[in-house]
Parts: C-alpha cells; sequence; structure tokens
C-alpha cells in the first residue's frame, strides 16, 4: 500500500472513530411495564439517557427481555430521533408479550447516527 492509501485509510478511521456509539453510552433510566386496556396488548413505558457528549439524529436499540431463569423472552426494537448529548428521551411501546414477574432487561444499541 502507499503512502497516499494508508493517509485516506487513517482519515477515514479518525472519521468514523468520531461518530461511534456503544450501548455503555446510553442507559434506561427509568422502565414500566403496563397492561394497555386492549385485549392481548401490554406497553414498555421508559427513559433512556445518553451519556455521551455528542447529539444523534437517530438512535436505535432493542431492548431484550428475559425471564429470572435467564430465557430470551422478547426483543423490543426502539428508535428514539433528536437525542441531544446528555440528555434523557422517553418512550412508549406496545407489545404482546405478558412479562412475567422478575423478568430482566438488557438494551443494546443497533445504530447511532
Amino acid at each position: 500500500m502507499n503512502k497516499k492509501k494508508i493517509v485516506l485509510v487513517i482519515l477515514a478511521l479518525l472519521i468514523l472513530s468520531q461518530a461511534t456509539a456503544f450501548a455503555a453510552d446510553f442507559e434506561i433510566e427509568t422502565l414500566k411495564y403496563r397492561d394497555s386496556g386492549m385485549a392481548g396488548y401490554y406497553e414498555i413505558i421508559g427513559e433512556i439517557k445518553n451519556n455521551t457528549s455528542q447529539a444523534y439524529t437517530i438512535v436505535t436499540f432493542n431492548l431484550n427481555v428475559y425471564s429470572a431463569d435467564g430465557d430470551l423472552l422478547d426483543v423490543i426494537q426502539l428508535m428514539i430521533q433528536n437525542f441531544p448529548a446528555s440528555s434523557k428521551r422517553s418512550f412508549k411501546h406496545p407489545i404482546q408479550t405478558k412479562i412475567p414477574k422478575g423478568a430482566r432487561f438488557r438494551l443494546e444499541l443497533n445504530t447511532a447516527m
């Protein structure tokens, strides 16, 4: 590889590293689960905090729901738009899975732009 290509690769990596976010950069602040009032439907309601110093136009997550025994029960896809740095955003999402007592949740980052 010549020097010009190496410089371009390094510059591209530097640019991409500035826009990279990790799951640890976001956290669930509050999380509630309730019956929606419609037969067979429930709601997950909560807040996610952006712990970074960067604002994002769109951030997508998987909220994994596990039983107390560690079995995966559901994967809820969430999208937050216009997510400023060091801020919180609320979400409310309908689901059809009845979540048992003792369930655990894990937030996974999909994309951050």
